[in-house]
């Protein structure tokens, strides 16, 4: 099992990730629309430099910073991007997924939920 997968299932143990959901996940790892570099809160992580650290970031439940200080070089280094920590994702997701009236969520959804954003996003 990967770390994605990993994740995924602690995301579905916790209750985090309904299972709706869940394919969703699997079929789109994180990997696959993080940026090369990204800041870890102490320095810059590359993919190429550290691959297994950059790794090990992308598949945990952790926020990931893509850009400080609007992408200024002289700035403070306030984060200004981020892709967001994927169970708050999932959450988000859940709050979005149609339920019938005694809650329950019917089988299978067959919606499409649009986000609209600029720059990264953990969403899908």
């Amino acid at each position: 099992m990967s770390s994605w997968q990993s994740l995924v299932a602690e995301m579905r143990a916790s209750g985090a990730l309904t299972k709706e959901w869940e394919p969703s996940f699997l079929a789109h790892p994180r990997s696959s629309f993080t940026p090369d570099r990204f800041h870890d809160g102490e320095e810059w992580i590359d993919r190429t430099e550290q691959p297994a650290r950059w790794l090990e970031l992308v598949n945990s439940d952790v926020p990931l910073v893509t850009q400080l200080d609007d992408g200024q070089e002289d700035g403070d280094g306030i984060p200004t991007s981020s892709l967001s920590m994927p169970s708050l994702v999932a959450s988000m997701l859940s709050d979005v997924t149609p339920a019938d009236d005694s809650g329950r969520h019917p089988y299978p959804v067959r919606h499409h939920v649009l986000q609209r954003f600029t720059g990264s996003s953990g969403s899908r």
